[in-house]
């Protein structure tokens, strides 16, 4: 009988968490029972054989996989890393928000500021940068509509 790691390296497409990933971005790691999947570690029993071309749903839109960075965790909003390839508008939407994905990025980390928030994700002040443009705004050196900002009155 095949173990999980022969199973996934002769796989074309696996699962994780529910959700279908290239058997390339796939790495085995030395220890049992972990596997490296986009350089984040997950657990094999996440992985699930599939046979189906390699999309992952995202808040009910579809990305392709190699655009998309898996944590060890379910699919929140915050265990997402969206990455600086192009991608069309809409298969990102962060929080029922659609955005080009050049425009955001949201960190793989906590977030415990609490005096802006970018469609409903906390952000530090100090990633906020207003430009002389109209309606725009930078966040982590990528600009996003001024109308996607909220401020709230909270000390940061």
């Amino acid at each position: 009988m095949l173990t999980v790691v022969e199973v996934i390296r002769s796989a074309e497409c696996i699962v994780i968490l529910d959700k279908p990933v290239h058997a390339e971005c796939i790495v085995i790691l030395d220890k049992p029972c972990w596997i490296v999947i986009l350089e984040k570690l997950v657990h094999a029993e996440c992985i699930v054989i599939l046979d189906k071309p390699c999309w992952i749903v995202i808040l009910d839109k579809p990305m392709h996989a190699r655009c998309i960075v898996i944590l060890d965790k379910p699919l929140h909003a915050e265990c997402i890393v969206i990455l600086d390839k192009p991608m069309h508008a809409e298969c990102i939407v962060i929080l029922d928000k659609p955005l080009h994905a050049e425009c955001i990025v949201i960190l793989d980390k906590p977030m415990h500021a609490e005096c802006i928030v970018i469609l409903d994700i906390h952000m530090h002040a100090e990633c906020i940068v207003i430009l002389d443009k109209h309606c725009w705004i930078v966040i982590l050196d990528n600009p996003v509509h001024a109308e996607c900002i909220v401020i709230l009155d909270k000390p940061c």
